[in-house]
């Protein structure tokens, strides 16, 4: 059922046609309007979902090397944590932008779903680590979070509960890291210092865009929102950042 609405301000006329493709996909608003408004939207959307999460993706990965062969110089098994979740962020950002996935359903979303719960895993044990955290019931949490959710996934599968259980993990994911931010707060009001302050900077940019992104999926008339989480590495960035400046 087509209808246009008219953009105030604006020489542009929103088409939008609501159609139902059942299992398969959906169609969102169609614009109509000048070419050059047009073009800067089409460019804006390129870069906010795709080039920018590309760019960013690639540069954690260069880094998660980077540091995975400054490990192996120096085996400090905080830089082999950070090496890993690194390296998987940008495989799982990888996976997103993926126009067509090499698995099929129900598989490519367990997985999307699984290694994303990985990476989060991954960065709350760099987290805990940086921070000089020792509590052993977190950290067996965590591993068995991450193992357990490949398994959990494809029993919702089964029994045909998918989205509702992959909603379910990564709002559990949140909470784990959530738990972990607390920790590192503690660390950065203890030590009061440039790095504790940039960890605890971006663990909770982590969170907030985490948070950010599991309500956004949670909106089912939006078809394609924008996912913040892939930039959430830019705040690891900078933290790994200043570490190499401040220490070598």
């Amino acid at each position: 059922i087509p209808s246009a609405v008219a953009r105030p301000g604006t020489n542009q006329i929103a088409l939008r046609v609501h159609a139902e493709v059942p299992r398969s996909g959906a169609l969102g608003p169609i614009l109509v309007g000048a070419e050059p408004v047009l073009r800067d939207r089409a460019l804006r959307d390129l870069f906010l979902h795709t080039f920018g999460p590309a760019v960013v993706g690639v540069t954690i990965v260069v880094l998660g090397i980077f540091i995975g062969v400054l490990w192996l110089r120096r085996p400090d098994p905080t830089y082999g944590l950070f090496s890993a979740t690194a390296i998987v962020f940008g495989i799982h950002t990888g996976m997103s932008l993926t126009a067509s996935p090499p698995l099929p359903q129900p598989h490519w979303g367990v997985w999307w779903n699984s290694l994303y719960m990985l990476f989060v895993g991954l960065m709350c044990l760099f987290c805990l680590r940086f921070a000089e955290v020792d509590w052993r019931m977190l950290r067996r949490v965590i591993v068995t979070f991450v193992i357990a959710v490949p398994i959990v996934l494809y029993a919702a599968v089964a029994t045909g509960v998918a989205g509702t259980a992959a909603a379910v993990v990564r709002l559990c994911g949140i909470l784990i890291v959530l738990v972990t931010l607390t920790q590192v707060a503690r660390y950065a009001l203890r030590r009061r210092d440039t790095e504790s302050l940039l960890l605890l900077f971006a663990g909770a940019t982590a969170a907030g865009f985490g948070l950010h992104d599991w309500l956004a999926a949670q909106v089912a008339a939006e078809l394609r929102p924008l996912i913040l989480v892939p930039y959430a590495g830019l705040a690891f960035l900078l933290l790994v950042g200043w570490i190499h400046v401040n220490r070598f």
